[in-house]
């Protein structure tokens, strides 16, 4: 399909694909639908409608649409293009006068679309508004800068672009500086109609690991130095908060690096004992895998553990019972493990009756 094949009769041309959801993106359509389900949006607001290229597709794909534009003659064709479509609320005038209106009808299950910027940059005044309504939306900005990609267009107007930079002030504002995440597309998935596009969006809480972290909080509370933490590799936050409470903690960690971090941490705190082996099946010397430049960063591992890379380093291995005799202490409370791989070969040691386990926290990460 040619460039202008959709256009109304007498509709004049304006840019390449104008009769076309984000002038003729699908990828830039696939993130939308992505956006709507992670999201769970169900209301679009779309700061400059012209042709309603865009806002037809939008209809046809979320529950409702509200959509602004200042140019009569612009909204008229879309009118006509967007007939028998009941879902769409078009207002014909300015982003900044419309868009507290607009907002009052939604929640945080909205992606604003800004796509306003036509000779003037309104952007800036739109994100401020945003911020007042104290909503925290999916926000989508079209035209913008996109670093290392030359071949995407984008605006700018008086010498100021359309890039992160220019907006982080506001987006901090509304989400929090560091309550939000955002993505850019790319020259290698955009049709040919090359426009730069940055997708801003809130940081998905960990409800599940809050409500874990309530339980193990809630069942040793009040109970100080009576409990005894046993935590098999340190990267799990439950004993810190354990250890904060008074409890006495026994960790262990077989990575020089990490060793070094928690040792320094808790060297002036007389109820945590830390170990710089790790617990293996035998006694002696073992490999051990190290992650090679993220030895205190579990999220490569769990979101890409393809693309993990480890160095083999030489380690002191010892089993759970030498454990025991060689730190004087067999009775352990809470137990946590987080050994990649190994967990359940270290699982396998423990008799959790005989230890007097309480709660036990196992870290899997799928290998």
């Amino acid at each position: 399909m040619g460039m202008y094949d959709e256009l109304l009769p007498d509709e004049k041309i304006l840019m390449p694909r104008q009769a076309s959801p984000l002038n003729g993106d699908t990828y830039a359509c696939n993130e939308f639908i992505k956006l709507r389900d992670k999201f769970n949006i169900k209301k679009i607001l779309e700061l400059g409608s012209c042709v309603f290229g865009s806002t037809k597709w939008f209809a046809q794909n979320f529950q409702e649409v509200i959509t602004v534009e200042i140019c009569e003659e612009f909204r008229n064709i879309g009118l006509k293009r967007t007939e028998g479509l009941t879902n769409i609320t078009s207002i014909l005038g300015d982003s900044i006068n419309a868009l507290p209106l607009m907002l009052n009808t939604c929640d945080d299950k909205t992606i604003i679309f800004i796509d306003s910027h036509w000779q003037t940059l309104p952007l800036f005044d739109e994100l401020k508004l945003i911020k007042q309504s104290g909503l925290k939306p999916c926000i989508v900005v079209h035209d913008c800068l996109i670093p290392n990609e030359p071949k995407l267009g984008y605006d700018s107007y008086e010498g100021v672009d359309i890039s992160y930079e220019t907006m982080k002030p506001y987006i901090d504002d509304i989400y929090g500086a560091d309550n939000y995440e955002y993505h850019y597309n790319t020259d290698a998935e955009s049709t040919d109609v090359k426009r730069g596009i940055i997708y801003i969006y809130p940081k998905i809480k960990d409800t599940n690991s809050k409500k874990k972290t309530d339980v193990i909080v809630n069942h040793f509370s009040g109970r100080g130095s009576d409990v005894n933490v046993l935590e098999i590799g340190t990267n799990d936050s439950n004993s810190l908060n354990l250890i904060s409470m008074g409890c006495n903690a026994y960790l262990i960690e077989p990575s020089p690096i990490m060793f070094a971090k928690t040792n320094k941490l808790y060297k002036d705190n007389d109820k945590v004992k830390c170990f710089p082996f790790a617990i293996s099946t035998n006694n002696g010397i073992i490999d051990f895998k190290e992650i090679d430049g993220v030895s205190d960063n579990n999220e490569t591992i769990n979101s890409n553990p393809e693309n993990v890379k480890y160095n083999i380093i030489k380690v002191i291995g010892m089993d759970l019972y030498t454990f025991t005799v060689t730190s004087n202490q067999n009775k352990f409370n809470f137990i946590s493990i987080d050994c990649n791989v190994f967990d359940f070969d270290v699982l396998k040691q423990i008799d959790l009756n005989n230890v007097g386990c309480e709660m036990l926290l196992v870290k899997f990460n799928g290998n």
